[in-house]
């Protein structure tokens, strides 16, 4: 029994844009990892920091509102198609 890999799945990249509990920032951080890939004071500088980062990319960027839940889901993968 041979067992085959289809092209047809690969790993998409998940990043999250939340607020910086403890101080009134936002936070940009890796799906699987507490480390911070770029703080900022406003949501709007980090959207388009993360627009330009993951564009083109296998990626989904996940934002969160300011109590921390999920408010929308940017999917990278389809909007380059």
């Amino acid at each position: 029994m041979q067992l085959k890999m289809s092209s047809d799945y690969s790993v998409k990249q998940r990043y999250y844009l939340e607020p910086e509990f403890g101080s009134s920032g936002w936070v940009l951080r890796k799906e699987g990892s507490n480390m911070v890939v770029k703080k900022a004071k406003y949501k709007l500088m980090l959207i388009y920091f993360a627009e330009n980062m993951l564009n083109n990319k296998n990626a989904e960027l996940r934002i969160c509102d300011s109590n921390g839940l999920l408010e929308d889901i940017i999917d990278f993968e389809k909007t380059n198609h």
